[in-house]
């Protein structure tokens, strides 16, 4: 993990560009809550610009970032955390989680600086808006002007959770499905993340598996059991299903080499296949042998190789 003062998009020193120069002269005041800089007139959440398009699964950045100046690798993982606590955190915890070894007197202006960092990126990237305030000893992000990935997918799941309809839970489970890109902050080595990495690769897992089971060809079920795998090869229930999926096809080949596969996985983290697991494989297995003796594999099927 780098220092706080690495930085994001770093760059040969740059000619002012338009933007920046527009950015420059904004007249600023001191917020005094949290001793912040504010462009003048942002008092209240506000959105005149575009919306900032954050990505936090499958990496960290902020689409089309303006590099003018480089971000601070502290003030995206700042964005980070905020984004993962749905826009708001408490300044103690911030500095307990983004800062744990800074000395006390030191730490609230070492994250003010980073705030500030964000503000001015966020501003030369979407235009004048307020995209992070700091109420009470909190600091917030103003929804409306940011966009981002994570906050998509649990919008989706949550409306999955509330539907009433088959058709509306797939379509939000779909919803889901489509924002998860991959791990939260990808190859980012954050101190406080790893809690959290976890348990929303965890919640698209689940949304993986459920909208393949609301699936009702066995084909795509499989290309979601597939993706499954890819984001968390370790778990038996996508094997599980994907064998029934495969057995529902007659692919009794394709269940052996997923057998094989969970086996060599597991391996790596030294675990075994469950008992039902192996049980289930088999008792498939056993009925396509009776179904279809030769056992021949679909010749227009590859099968999945996690």
């Amino acid at each position: 993990m780098g220092g706080p003062d690495r930085l994001v998009g770093a760059a040969p020193e740059p000619n002012p560009t338009p933007e920046h120069s527009a950015a420059a002269h904004l007249h600023e005041r001191r917020d005094p809550a949290g001793d912040e800089l504010h462009p003048a007139g942002d008092d209240r959440p506000c959105t005149t610009g575009g919306r900032v398009d954050v990505r936090v699964l499958g990496g960290a950045r902020i689409v089309d970032m303006d590099t003018t100046t480089p971000l601070r690798a502290k003030a995206l993982e700042l964005l980070v955390y905020l984004i993962v606590q749905d826009g708001e955190a408490a300044q103690d915890n911030i500095l307990d989680d983004l800062l744990p070894d800074a000395p006390a007197s030191k730490a609230p202006h070492r994250l003010h600086t980073y705030v500030s960092a964000l503000r001015k990126t966020l501003l030369l990237t979407g235009g004048p808006a307020t995209y992070l305030t700091h109420p009470s000893r909190r600091y917030a992000l103003n929804r409306d002007a940011l966009d981002t990935d994570l906050w998509r997918m649990r919008t989706a799941l949550r409306d999955a959770a509330l539907a009433t309809t088959d058709t509306d839970r797939t379509a939000a489970l779909q919803r889901a499905v489509n924002a998860y890109d991959g791990t939260l902050a990808d190859g980012f080595d954050y101190e406080w993340i790893e809690a959290y990495r976890e348990g929303i690769r965890r919640q698209a897992l689940d949304a993986h598996l459920a909208l393949a089971a609301a699936t009702p060809d066995p084909t795509q079920a499989l290309a979601l059991l597939e993706a499954a795998m890819r984001h968390d090869p370790y778990a038996e229930a996508t094997y599980q299903q994907a064998m029934r999926a495969h057995a529902a096809l007659g692919h009794l080949e394709q269940i052996r080499s997923l057998r094989r596969a969970l086996t060599l996985r597991l391996d790596e983290i030294d675990a075994e296949p469950s008992e039902d697991t192996l049980r289930l494989a088999d008792q498939l297995i056993d009925d396509l042998r009776r179904q279809k003796p030769t056992g021949k594999t679909d010749s227009h099927y590859n099968g999945l190789h996690p």
